[in-house]
């Protein structure tokens, strides 16, 4: 979590590891992840971070600060 607070989460690096650590801990230990969103902590983690007066958000593609634009999709021509 700490990474992420101080860094942000990208949907190319950061969260698909972390739910790839996420899914290893529901497997093997279930009952350290009953009732816990780590994605949700992380982002929460993140912004009060930047809220403190930590360092602005760098990472451009840090899906807190600068999430994906919605897909457009072509309606009728």
């Amino acid at each position: 979590m700490d990474l992420v607070a101080q860094h942000g989460a990208s949907e190319t690096y950061t969260l698909p590891k972390l739910r790839a650590a996420r899914s290893l801990w529901e497997q093997k230990r279930p009952c350290f992840t009953l009732g816990d969103d780590w994605i949700v902590a992380a982002f929460e983690a993140h912004r009060a971070f930047v809220a403190s007066g930590g360092l602005p958000c760098a990472v451009r593609t840090c899906a807190v600060h600068y999430p994906a634009p919605a897909r457009i999709t072509a309606g009728p021509v």
